[in-house]
């Protein structure tokens, strides 16, 4: 069950996981094709976009499906490493209360950095010396 309390971060951070995302991978297509079209036209700046929203919600849906079974397993391994976290703070006397916001985003939005890199990586491949080749 899901207090009313959470709803609205919830709904927050996939907003701006999306976002982020987003424009991130749109930043590093557009900015390989203005490149290459300065190239191209002798210093003439003309860029034709080569952004793909369809491409890009393809690319999301499948890094998320492929990344959804392994996910519980990520947010043990995150857990677990949060473990040595808490025992240096107890080893240097530091209240470990601070670190209950961290754990706990960490332990259930950490996993989706995994997503994140996976769409990315895809887009930044498509770049890779200014060859922009990706699907309308």
């Amino acid at each position: 069950h899901v207090g009313m309390f959470h709803r609205p971060r919830i709904v927050a951070a996939i907003i701006s996981f999306l976002v982020c995302l987003w424009w991130d991978c749109r930043r590093i297509v557009n900015a390989s094709a203005a490149k290459k079209s300065i190239d191209t036209n002798n210093g003439n700046k003309k860029t034709s976009s080569v952004w793909s929203n369809k491409f890009f919600i393809g690319q999301l849906v499948k890094s998320f499906c492929r990344n959804l079974p392994i996910y519980p397993f990520f947010a043990v391994i995150i857990s677990f490493i949060c473990l040595f976290v808490i025992t240096l703070f107890e080893d240097l006397h530091i209240d470990t209360v601070i670190l209950n916001g961290p754990i706990y985003y960490f332990t259930l939005y950490g996993p989706l950095m995994m997503i994140y890199w996976d769409v990315k990586r895809k887009f930044a491949k498509t770049v890779i010396n200014g060859e922009i080749i990706l699907p309308r």
